[in-house]
């Protein structure tokens, strides 16, 4: 492994179910890491677009590589993200496979789910020629949303890890097409990682298991910036799908009301693509308040660094978030976060101190966050500096790559030394993050 010594992760068992946490990191230095064997990881994505959990993969793959990692990553067909794989110089094939997931909206899920499991199983198959022929010694699976690299690692007799990034119900309203069967193979990976602790503690309660944590990590934008609020207008900017549980809505009627009610100068640009009847909506809404003027739906755009520098305000609106991938990157830009308090986003931001915080769904408590912002430059000058220092220290993607290879050395040494796997980890929970500290 180059670039010196890495941290390796001991894993112990630490009750979940308590209620407060007290998650440590034990880092020791790798002098023990095993040079024997390579690590080569089959990096599995339920989706081809380029968003959160695909942005992240890539960040991390890059990073795996870099330390000397073989990674080889699986799509499920053509998508935007590609192009983030081509530009990273990270190979990638493509596997035609299905989430096992369905909308919590849609009760008759027999032939869909039958249709899933034929294309998944003829996928697998493939994933396991692929696999074989590469030498892969280990399956890492990026997401709850499919089960594709389960059957695989089974057949090959090698460690799964597997990346728990979404609650499901709460942030995209979906379910499992078949929830026995979801608990029974996550319970068996050798290795769960949730990305927050509010979703490690909800993954506990439905499966039934402990899990390790592990914080997102983003790429941070090194460039020099000009400081935020230096002009009277306070330019938003509000980046990720265009989704009712990411609850565009609700800042469209904050503006409305900050600039109605309390005369404020803002401007508000939309970032992202997604759901064609919520798209309309949120335009009807925008001329419902004769908003056309200030604000601007600028579509998918796949590196959002630029509109972030010529922002001062970052809004995540989510009904509720597992990390918050966004909110990291906008207070890694220097950006002033104004979230909802919600989810992971309270183990990011810290209320007044590294950004602001209100309650979900008071479109009123938004808009007063605003008018603060706006009589109160210098202090919201302040917290978007601690916010950015805080993000930078805690949620590097050194930190990422370094915690997820000692997941990936304890599974293959495990391996490798003829140990059984566990049958759950409910006994093997990654002691891999601590709260980021404020």
């Amino acid at each position: 492994m180059s670039g010196g010594l890495v941290t390796e992760i001991l894993y112990q068992t630490v009750g979940l179910d308590r209620g407060s946490l007290e998650w440590e990191t034990e880092p020791v230095e790798a002098s023990r890491r095993s040079k024997e064997v390579a690590m080569k990881v089959l990096l599995v994505s339920h989706y081809s677009a380029s968003y959160g959990a695909n942005r992240s993969l890539v960040d991390l793959a890059a990073r795996l590589v870099a330390r000397g990692v073989q990674v080889l990553v699986i799509l499920p067909g053509k998508g935007r993200i590609e192009a983030n794989l081509r530009e990273a110089g990270i190979p990638y094939k493509l596997i035609y496979h299905r989430m096992w997931v369905r909308s919590c909206q849609k009760r008759s899920v027999l032939l869909p789910r039958i249709f899933a499991n034929l294309v998944n199983f003829v996928a697998e198959g493939r994933l396991f020629l692929i696999a074989r022929k590469w030498g892969a010694n280990l399956v890492h699976i990026n997401s709850s949303c499919t089960p594709v690299g389960y059957r695989s690692s089974r057949w090959l007799g090698i460690p799964l890890v597997w990346h728990i990034r979404e609650y499901l119900e709460e942030d995209y309203s979906l379910t499992f097409m078949d929830h026995n069967r979801a608990i029974r193979e996550m319970l068996k990976a050798d290795r769960v990682i949730a990305v927050s602790k509010d979703l490690a503690r909800k993954y506990q309660e439905l499966l039934g298991a402990r899990m390790g944590v592990i914080y997102n990590g983003v790429e941070f934008d090194k460039r020099m910036r000009k400081p935020i609020l230096s002009s009277p207008r306070i330019e938003l900017v509000m980046v990720g799908v265009l989704s009712r549980l990411k609850m565009q809505h609700e800042a469209i009627r904050a503006v409305a009301t900050a600039r109605g009610q309390m005369g404020l100068d803002l401007r508000l640009r939309i970032v992202g693509d997604g759901e064609p009847d919520y798209a309309k909506s949120l335009k009807d809404l925008v001329r419902e308040f004769d908003l056309e003027d200030c604000v601007e739906f600028i579509g998918f755009v796949r590196d959002p660094k630029n509109l972030l520098a010529d922002s001062d305000v970052a809004l995540i609106c989510s009904s509720r978030e597992a990390f918050g991938r966004v909110t990291v990157e906008g207070m890694s830009s220097g950006l002033l976060v104004i979230a909802s308090r919600s989810g992971g986003t309270g183990e990011i931001v810290k209320d007044k101190v590294t950004g602001l915080l209100y309650e979900v769904g008071d479109a009123m408590e938004l808009a007063k966050c605003l008018e603060w912002v706006s009589q109160n430059r210098v202090a919201a000058r302040a917290i978007s500096r601690n916010g950015c220092e805080h993000s930078v220290k805690a949620f590097g993607m050194d930190r990422v790559a370094d915690e997820v290879i000692g997941v990936y050395q304890g599974c293959i040494d495990s391996d490798t030394r003829g140990s059984e796997r566990p049958k759950s980890n409910s006994s093997h929970l990654a002691k891999v993050s601590h709260s980021p500290s404020m």
